[in-house]
């Protein structure tokens, strides 16, 4: 399983005249969490449709995820995605504390970026799969959609890392195979976009995966 650097990119906006320097720390963290506050109400509810309007199915979802595969193969280097400052994903992020495993440095809530880096490629992609105006909820991994993301977290609960579900997790004893899309870093801390598979073995207590989902109690079916 692939791990990821922290990585803080500083950007200044200088104003002449009467106006002061500002200063825009934009915290990108390769690690990644998510999971909703205690009693927070969602102003919004699951997907009822997505982007294309067609309704919220597998066949549905995975065509559109083809299609961003086909505009971001793997390798891609990842751009800003500054709408991520106004994604449904963000919501949940800022509730979590990170972790960079590498550094073993400790980040107070609030400070993941879903503009670039690894919460930053889940927020473009869910975005362009539900919109911006869905709320998530927490579901188990064996209950996991295509378009479902998922934060892998220590056995502390502080994020290490955000992936996008791209198909729906396969169970085995002991084990949970699941397809994803993901951004990593491999040098210079340029992140990458990577379509890979993961395993979790269902007994490892120093690191789980939180799923949040946009998707509809019930699947619509062909009637409705």
């Amino acid at each position: 399983m692939m791990r990821h650097d922290m990585k803080t990119n500083k950007i200044s906006t200088k104003y002449h005249g009467k106006y002061m320097v500002a200063v825009l720390a934009a915290v990108m963290l390769l690690t990644c969490g998510v999971a909703a506050s205690a009693g927070q109400e969602p102003e919004t509810g699951p997907a009822q449709v997505l982007t294309d309007g067609s309704p919220v199915t597998e066949e549905t979802v995975k065509t559109i995820l083809e299609s961003i595969k086909i505009d971001w193969p793997e390798g891609t280097q990842e751009r800003p995605y500054y709408s991520g400052m106004k994604s449904p994903v963000r919501v949940i992020s800022k509730t979590y504390p990170a972790y960079n495993y590498r550094t073993g440095e400790h980040v107070r809530k609030n400070m993941i970026s879903t503009v670039y880096g690894c919460a930053g490629w889940v927020s473009r992609i869910s975005d362009r799969i539900f919109g911006q105006d869905i709320a998530y909820r927490e579901i188990d991994l064996q209950s996991a959609h295509p378009g479902d993301f998922a934060v892998q977290v220590n056995a502390d609960g502080e994020a290490m890392h955000f992936v996008l579900i791209t198909d729906t997790p396969v169970i085995e004893t002991g084990k949970i195979t699941f397809d994803v899309t993901e951004s990593a870093t491999r040098r210079n801390g340029t992140y990458y976009i990577r379509w890979t598979t993961y395993e979790h073995e269902t007994d490892d207590t120093r690191i789980s995966y939180r799923v949040y989902t946009a998707w509809p109690d019930q699947e619509p079916t062909e009637d409705s």
